[in-house]
């Protein structure tokens, strides 16, 4: 199962939830596929979704997808890392109205760098990385209170 999540930011993200959609019509995701879709406007027309699940039920998707697509926000990024699960990052941009900035894409090339995570910046890169996920490297994720991390924790500080 793939999970798909967009965080609870009163953002949309209709771009992921339609590149997902892409990619089911296309045959390239076979795996059964849920959502949590936030406040996007587009609706998914080959997967199941929910505006929001309960805390308990997402950490229960979560633990029991194969491979997490997720928007770059730290605390989805983290969730799926700490379960242990293979990780697509998409992150938002401000220039679609994604988001007030692109911090998702310096903390998603954090994350790459370090080998946790593969980044989509687009459906044609999502599609090249879910096409081949198995044969993906996936660093294991161990929680530190490392320099990568204490940087993102400062720099989340400064957007308060």
């Amino acid at each position: 199962m793939i999970l798909v999540t967009v965080g609870t930011q009163r953002f949309q993200f209709n771009r992921l939830l339609r590149s997902v959609d892409q990619l089911v019509e296309e045959g390239v995701l076979t795996d059964s596929v849920i959502a949590q879709i936030g406040y996007s406007d587009y609706k998914p027309k080959h997967y199941p979704y929910s505006d929001f699940y309960k805390q308990d039920d997402i950490a229960k998707l979560t633990k029991e997808c194969d491979a997490c697509i997720t928007h770059g926000g730290i605390g989805s990024i983290l969730n799926a890392l700490n379960c242990g699960k293979k990780v697509i990052v998409m992150p938002r941009k401000k220039i679609l109205g994604e988001h007030v900035d692109d911090h998702q894409s310096e903390i998603s090339s954090a994350f790459q760098e370090k080998g946790y995570i593969q980044v989509a910046e687009n459906v044609d890169q999502l599609r090249f990385l879910m096409s081949g996920i198995n044969d993906l490297p996936f660093n294991t994720y161990i929680q530190e209170e490392s320099n990568l991390l204490y940087a993102i924790k400062a720099y989340i500080q400064t957007l308060g």
